[in-house]
């Protein structure tokens, strides 16, 4: 027999686009406290989805993140990963030594290290920004 709190619990839990089949879906990796650091050292180019399923600007936010990371998916130099700051303790432990503190919220990491935190509000926003690091970066590189 089931127990009844447990069935009433696995109703009420969001879930999260990490339950989709296939996880790396749209090109975005799913990041904890055991693969963050190994996954913004191998991009050039990272930037990073902090968010919560328990606020409603983060379901949007991670649709827009999904449709902007589309667009880099053939850059093998760029990588996006998001982080469910209150999934699992262990992603919750990233959120916590970065002092995220809200949602959604965006770390831009280049070779590696913080860059830049960043809000946006719309796919264009992620996409342009992405796009301007890039050729800024190439640029640097031709002198």
């Amino acid at each position: 027999m089931k127990n009844p709190k447990e069935e009433l619990a696995k109703k009420q839990k969001p879930t999260s686009w990490q339950d989709i089949k296939g996880v790396m879906f749209g090109g975005v990796v799913h990041l904890g406290n055991k693969t963050f650091d190994q996954f913004i050292a191998k991009q050039k180019h990272a930037l990073i989805l902090f968010h919560s399923l328990y606020f409603s600007r983060c379901i949007i936010a991670q649709e827009q993140f999904r449709i902007s990371a589309m667009t880099f998916a053939r850059e093998t130099n760029v990588g996006f990963g998001a982080v469910d700051c209150h999934r699992q303790p262990e992603q919750g432990l990233v959120c916590y030594h970065l002092d995220v503190k809200k949602f959604p919220s965006y770390k831009y990491y280049l070779n590696g290290k913080l860059s830049k935190d960043l809000e946006f509000a719309r796919t264009e926003e992620i996409t342009d920004f992405m796009l301007a690091k890039i050729e800024q970066q190439k640029s640097r590189e031709e002198l």
